[in-house]
């Protein structure tokens, strides 16, 4: 897997993705996910497929991401 090729944490790395593919890829990795509204998906969707956070704008995201 590339982030431990990287020498990243996976208690450090968070899936960012608007397709439910990203969510179930970083579930199946045991690594968070956000998902994000402004892309190609709905908030149903992201809930349904266990997003562990939902943002609607880049500014939300850049304020999780950034702390």
């Amino acid at each position: 897997m590339i982030i431990n090729r990287l020498g990243c944490d996976k208690e450090t790395t968070v899936m960012v993705g608007d397709k439910h593919h990203d969510i179930v890829g970083a579930k199946d990795n045991n690594i968070k996910s956000i998902g994000v509204l402004y892309g190609y998906v709905s908030r149903q969707e992201l809930e349904e497929y266990g997003a562990d956070t939902i943002v609607a704008t880049v500014e939300e995201l850049t304020k999780i991401l950034l702390g």
